[in-house]
C-alpha cells in the first residue's frame, strides 16, 4: 500500500531554511607575483590553485573577506596583474591578466557591483605550448567607448610575446586581436615586466632579466607596426631584478617616466626625460646611463628623444626584493 508522506513541522522548517555563505577560506598561491591590488577600482585579487580570490579592502583597508571566487585556469596560476591606465579610469572597470603554469594567458574584465566583484574572461590572449608564465603586464589605452589593451607575459624559454586586444568598454566583448611578433633574450629569463603607452602611438615595455640587466623594448600600436625593437640594456643590478614598475601617467611630471626596479637587496630608480625631436647629449653626462629615440613610422623622421639617468638606489633590504610599486601622494 502507498501511503502519503507528509512532512512534520520540523522538516519544513529545514526545507525553507535560507542558506548564506559566511565565509570563504583560500590559501594564496606561494608564488612572488600572485597578488596585485587595483589602482582604479578597491579590489585586491590573489591566486589559489587555479582560481583567482576577490577581496574588498574595507576601512583602514583592511582585507577581512574573500567578497568572490572565479576558476580561471585549469593548472596552479603563476602570475596576475592588473594594467596600467594611460588616462585617468573614472569606469570603475579594470582589466586583470593572469599566466598559468600551463603556459595559458587570460584577459579579464573586472567590476565592482553590489557589494561583490565581476570578473568576466575578455580573451584567452595566450598559450604557450606548456611552458610556464614567468610574468604578465599591460597597459590601456581609451578611445571613445572603445579600450586599447596592450598585453606581454614571458615564458620560460626566454621569449616575451606581446598582443593588443581592442575591447568594447560597454559590452565588455573583444573586437579585434592583433600579435606583436615574439622577441628572444636567450640564454636569459625573463622574470618582471612593466608596459608604458607613452603618447597615442609609442609605447615601453620595461623588462627584468635574470642577466641582472633592465632591457628596454619600444613598440608601437599593433594596427601601426608589429615589430618590437631593442633599444637599451640598463646595467648596475648584481642579480636578477624580480620586480619592476612604472609611475602611472597620471602621476607623472610632465614629461618624466619614473621607473623603479627591483634587484638582490638593492632598487634602483631610473628617470627616462621625454625631449621633442633629436635632442642628444654627451657622454660627458654622468649620470646619463642611456639615450633612445622615436621615430615616426611613416616618415622615419624622429620624433622624440628619450634620455635615462639613474636617480638613485635605495639599499633598504637585506635579502631578494620581490616587489617594488609605485603609489599616489594623496
Amino acid at each position: 500500500m502507498n501511503y502519503p508522506l507528509e512532512m512534520d513541522t520540523v522538516d519544513k522548517e529545514v526545507f525553507e531554511c535560507k542558506i548564506d555563505m559566511t565565509f570563504m577560506g583560500r590559501g594564496c598561491q606561494k608564488y612572488t607575483k600572485c597578488l596585485a591590488w587595483s589602482k582604479a577600482i578597491n579590489v585586491v585579487a590573489f591566486a589559489s590553485a587555479g582560481d583567482i580570490c576577490f577581496v574588498i579592502p574595507k576601512q583602514n583597508n583592511r582585507c577581512i573577506a574573500i567578497a568572490n571566487a572565479v576558476n580561471a585556469h585549469n593548472f596552479p596560476i603563476t602570475c596576475l596583474r592588473f594594467v596600467s591606465w594611460y588616462h585617468y579610469n573614472d569606469f570603475d572597470l579594470d582589466y586583470l591578466i593572469t599566466g598559468a603554469t600551463d603556459g595559458t594567458v587570460h584577459l579579464w574584465a573586472v567590476r565592482l557591483s553590489s557589494r561583490t566583484v565581476v570578473a568576466k574572461l575578455i580573451s584567452k590572449i595566450g598559450n604557450a605550448a606548456g611552458r610556464p608564465v614567468n610574468c604578465c603586464a599591460g597597459a590601456v589605452f581609451s578611445k571613445e567607448k572603445n579600450d586599447i589593451i596592450v598585453t606581454i607575459y614571458a615564458i620560460s624559454d626566454g621569449s616575451l610575446v606581446a598582443e593588443q586586444n581592442i575591447v568594447d568598454r560597454i559590452s565588455l566583448e573583444r573586437i579585434e586581436k592583433q600579435s606583436y611578433e615574439k622577441i628572444r633574450f636567450q640564454p636569459a629569463f625573463i622574470v618582471s615586466a612593466a608596459v608604458y603607452i607613452m603618447s597615442s602611438d609609442n609605447i615601453l615595455f620595461i623588462l627584468g632579466t635574470t642577466s641582472n640587466n633592465v632591457e628596454v623594448i619600444c613598440a608601437k600600436f599593433a594596427f601601426i607596426s608589429s615589430q618590437l625593437r631593442k633599444t637599451v640594456t640598463l646595467q648596475g643590478h648584481t642579480d636578477w631584478i624580480c620586480s619592476i614598475d612604472i609611475r602611472d601617467e597620471f602621476f607623472t611630471y610632465e614629461n618624466d617616466i619614473w621607473v623603479a626596479s627591483g634587484g638582490q637587496e638593492s632598487i634602483r630608480i631610473w628617470r627616462f626625460d621625454l625631449l621633442q625631436g633629436d635632442v642628444r647629449r654627451t657622454n660627458n653626462d654622468a649620470q646619463l646611463k642611456a639615450q633612445f629615440m622615436l621615430f615616426n613610422e611613416e616618415t622615419k623622421e624622429v620624433t622624440n628623444t628619450v634620455h635615462i639617468t639613474l636617480q638613485g638606489i635605495l639599499n633598504a633590504h637585506e635579502d631578494w626584493i620581490y616587489s617594488v610599486e609605485w603609489h599616489s601622494t594623496k
